[in-house]
């Protein structure tokens, strides 16, 4: 289960954790615009450079996480006490290693989830960091029902540290 100062993407890991609770602002329409531009090109002609600049997009990205309260929301602001409950979706790569899936846009979610969920926007450097304190997870898989990108801790980790 993720730690819950760690689902706040505006929570900054050095200050103190003694809030009782966190409010999160849910279901922010997301769009990527030229996500598919620098992936193509990157695709078309696999160089360092075309990886670079892909690179760089994917690190100003934010994306979207979906997530279950086990708690109403209201006006798309949900209110997590200490102790309160949640889940991600998750999903497995072929040798069964657990992956936290996250999406570009709104209808790369809609094609892999169809039934109503709640989303959070979270920023890159914020991702990245959640997923390598989770433990949970090998890895990110970018729109699963389209692209399925899977992206390891390994590269997490460098994208992670390209920012720095």
């Amino acid at each position: 289960m993720p730690n819950f100062y760690d689902l706040n993407p505006h929570h900054k890991p050095n200050t103190s954790s003694t809030s009782p609770s966190i409010s999160l602002e849910l279901n922010t329409s997301l769009t990527n615009e030229n996500f598919y531009k620098y992936l193509e090109a990157y695709l078309q002609l696999p160089s360092e450079e075309t990886q670079n600049v892909l690179g760089a997009y994917l690190n100003k990205m934010s994306y979207l996480i979906a997530i279950i309260p086990d708690t109403a929301s209201h006006n798309n602001t949900l209110t997590l006490t200490l102790g309160d409950e949640f889940q991600l979706l998750i999903c497995y790569n072929e040798n069964r290693e657990v992956f936290l899936p996250i999406f570009t846009d709104d209808k790369a979610l809609k094609d892999w989830y169809k039934a109503p969920i709640h989303t959070l926007t979270v920023p890159a450097e914020w991702l990245w960091r959640f997923i390598l304190r989770s433990k949970n997870y090998a890895g990110i898989i970018i729109n699963p029902d389209t692209i399925s990108w899977s992206i390891n801790l390994e590269q997490i980790q460098s994208l992670l540290d390209d920012i720095k």
